[in-house]
């Protein structure tokens, strides 16, 4: 299925919450499990006693370290409904704990040229402007269609940036999937076209806290 999104429709369903950050759930217990079903509360994100991990945003990817290489950042492959059973690439996933911090920053900046989201919007191109990349969002896969977003950065205001803290009672040894919802990115098509459609997924691996004795 292919829905169109805009940034009216990424604002409407975030409603009212503040900087576009909500709550989230941590994954089950198993690796293989394709939603974040049902472990851990409401969170905040401003303080954590864990580590602090960057993941950035760039050419229609996630990634530890800009530029991604567009297309081969992608931790896995969604469909319409969720990932695709056996997709996972977990070379691609960041090793997390427990309490830690992750921070995404939006660096899908013009400097990246017609591979960036910036550069799809800036004029005189596109001179469609349902075609312009209007942002990107990090959304938990919760098992829905939808997910369940942390928030939204814009394009063309700077590197922004999207902090969420790992919930503590996440299990080592399972896994948090995320994707970009917007106009699906996340959505695979075979050949690349159209561009904005190019796998754009990532995941975190859980593993136990180091000791701090």
């Amino acid at each position: 299925m292919q829905r169109t999104k805009d940034l009216a429709g990424v604002a409407s369903r975030l409603g009212a919450m503040v900087f576009w950050l909500v709550a989230a759930l941590a994954p089950g217990a198993s690796a293989s499990t394709a939603a974040a079903d049902g472990v851990g509360g409401p969170r905040t994100a401003t303080s954590s006693s864990g580590a602090k991990v960057d993941v950035v945003i760039s050419n229609y990817q996630f990634c530890r370290q800009a530029p991604c290489l567009w297309p081969t950042e992608a931790a896995y492959v969604r469909g319409a409904s969720g990932p695709l059973p056996g997709s996972d690439k977990l070379n691609k996933f960041v090793t997390v704990s427990p309490g830690d911090t992750i921070t995404w920053t939006y660096k899908d900046t013009a400097e990246g040229g017609p591979a960036s989201c910036d550069f799809y919007g800036t004029p005189p191109y596109p001179d469609n402007e349902t075609l312009a990349c209007v942002g990107h969002a990090v959304t938990l896969e919760d098992g829905t269609e939808d997910g369940r977003m942390l928030g939204f950065l814009a394009a063309r205001s700077g590197p922004g940036t999207l902090t969420w803290v790992v919930p503590a009672d996440a299990k080592p040894g399972s896994v948090i999937r995320y994707f970009c919802n917007v106009r699906d990115l996340y959505a695979t098509v075979p050949g690349g076209v159209p561009h904005w459609r190019d796998g754009m997924t990532g995941g975190l691996k859980l593993v136990a806290a180091p000791s701090r004795g």
